[in-house]
């Protein structure tokens, strides 16, 4: 985990990752909803993993490269990245994090902090990650047979890390657009007048209500797409006695039962005048 001390260079490389064993963890198991939102502190975890995607920058896609949970099962690891996140009132980045879309919860290793220089103490309900240089100190909970981590994500480092390309800096109101798209999305893509009514109870640090209303939700194709109405023509077909004039067009599929170059559909042009084939 790093500290971020100023306005944050998202094209920072990260230490490499050493390809340890790895090992196994009780924590480390498949997840059968959508993955959590919060961070265990977990022991028996040899690297950091984490299921959630979009908590990811300076992301890459990885092969060759797995992990064995509980059941004995092997699961591939898809990408490596870092994860910026506020803690103790600092900007921190867990780097070299793992993603693995399979598992339930993302997880914190203590063998790679203390790589760099983080200690983690448990005692009782409580757990602590601290780094003594820095003078920071993380509190973990311990809650359902684990220690979760006290965070949240930054996400004024993910809005910089979603617009590399731009050079536009990343102002408030464009920060509080893209959150509420990204809020948009999770639930189910409902409108701004009922996010902004839902958001409001949920007291969020990262926006407010006032924030919410003031913001923009950005053009969603799977909104345009959902509202899509099929127009039937109820005029009579036009007929012609001149060949190759009108021809009909028509698609048949998708059918079980493949062809054999894998065809599941098929054409046909059906000149009107002649109705030939």
């Amino acid at each position: 985990m790093s500290v971020i001390k100023s306005k944050p260079d998202l094209s920072l490389k990260s230490d490499e990752l050493g390809l340890n064993p790895v090992e196994l963890s009780p924590n480390l198991s498949l997840a059968t909803s959508k993955p959590s939102n919060r961070i265990i502190v977990d022991s028996g975890a040899s690297e950091h993993y984490s299921p959630n995607k979009d908590w990811f920058i300076d992301y890459k896609e990885v092969k060759n490269k797995s992990i064995i949970v509980a059941n004995g099962q092997r699961i591939p690891i898809r990408g490596i990245g870092n994860i910026p996140i506020i803690g103790d009132n600092r900007e921190l980045l867990i780097t070299n994090v793992n993603y693995i879309p399979e598992i339930k919860t993302t997880l914190l290793s203590p063998r790679e902090l203390a790589k760099k220089g983080w200690k983690t103490l448990f005692k009782g309900q409580i757990g602590s990650v601290i780094h003594p240089s820095l003078k920071i100190s993380l509190k973990a909970t311990w809650d359902y047979n684990a220690y979760y981590l006290d965070f949240k994500i930054d996400s004024k480092v993910l809005c910089l890390s979603q617009a590399p390309e731009t050079s536009e800096s990343c102002d408030v109101q464009g920060q509080n657009s893209k959150v509420l798209d990204l809020y948009h999305k999770r639930l189910n893509h409902i409108s701004k007048e009922f996010l902004i009514k839902t958001l409001s109870q949920l007291n969020l640090a990262d926006l407010s209500p006032k924030s919410a209303n003031s913001a923009n939700l950005r053009n969603c194709d799977s909104c345009y797409k959902g509202k899509f109405t099929r127009v039937i023509s109820r005029e009579p077909l036009k007929s012609t006695s001149e060949a190759l004039a009108i021809i009909d067009c028509d698609i048949a599929g998708p059918f079980r039962t493949r062809g054999y170059l894998g065809e599941r559909y098929f054409i046909t042009l059906t000149d009107r005048a002649s109705r030939a084939i």
